[in-house]
């Protein structure tokens, strides 16, 4: 499950980005480290319907401003409610469709992050995690197994997450594993500053996911994404990110008003 090298820098990994999430301060946080050349990756949800919506298309134009200052999304898995074994066709079809949809606004993620005991469940696994070479697993908190089945499989790179807090302080070069230190989105300015502080204070050596020889490809149905060398590809050919893009729906959609703001958030990420 691990790669083979020696040793490993710290990959600096943003956490619980969410269409809710303050997403003025993710942007400002990630405009902070691309000045400072500090590389790093965004563990985001994505939603199961309603891309077409207006909320939908604002949620990825910051996705697109975090690609544009040097960082790469990570595609969050949902979360789990009242699913079953017999559920890896909904799940695969919701991963499938989150993935698309996200390519069709010029988000591209290089990989899969979830719940560490996803990889210990057979539909769990086939039917998300498998879908990408790269992962980063998060700390479990309350498992929900569909078909637990503890026959992990290896990825072509996963890092292992821990929180940022908890190494802040301890001298650290390089690790025997590969690792994501994390650190939740910002709610507000103080903790931006906060989070400004104690990134370029600690003086790791992060990770850049651009120029460290890493890439990450994803296959779903006949759509295929791949990052390498800081470059994005969508079924071979080169992708560029620009601030905005073009509606794939033909027909212009109305502003969402509140009550479709609400429906819009609540499917976020679930099955």
């Amino acid at each position: 499950m691990f790669s083979q090298s020696a040793s490993h820098h710290p990959l600096l990994t943003i956490t619980k980005v969410t269409p809710y999430s303050d997403l003025s301060r993710l942007v400002r946080l990630s405009r902070y480290l691309n000045r400072h050349h500090i590389r790093f990756a965004v563990s985001a949800v994505s939603v199961a319907e309603n891309a077409e919506l207006a909320a939908y298309r604002q949620y990825t134009k910051r996705l697109r401003q975090v690609e544009l200052n040097g960082g790469v999304i990570f595609l969050q898995t949902p979360k789990i409610g009242g699913a079953s074994a017999a559920s890896g066709n909904k799940l695969n079809q919701l991963m499938t469709g989150e993935l698309v949809d996200l390519a069709n606004q010029a988000v591209f993620p290089v990989g899969i992050s979830s719940a560490g005991y996803w990889n210990q469940d057979i539909v769990l696994r086939k039917n998300a995690l498998s879908k990408a070479s790269s992962w980063v697993l998060l700390p479990n908190k309350a498992p929900t197994y569909l078909k637990q089945d503890n026959n992990a499989a290896v990825a072509k790179t996963t890092y292992m997450a821990m929180p940022f807090h908890s190494v802040a302080h301890q001298p650290l070069t390089n690790l025997p594993l590969a690792t994501a230190l994390t650190i939740n989105t910002p709610d507000s300015r103080k903790r931006v500053r906060i989070i400004e502080q104690q990134v370029t204070q600690t003086h790791f050596h992060w990770a850049d996911l651009q120029t460290n020889g890493f890439q990450g490809t994803i296959h779903v149905g006949t759509t295929a994404l791949a990052y390498k060398n800081g470059h994005y590809y969508l079924n071979g050919h080169r992708q560029r990110v620009t601030h905005n893009v073009a509606s794939p729906y033909k027909t212009p959609k109305p502003v969402a008003t509140q009550p479709l703001f609400k429906r819009f958030f609540k499917v976020q990420g679930c099955f």
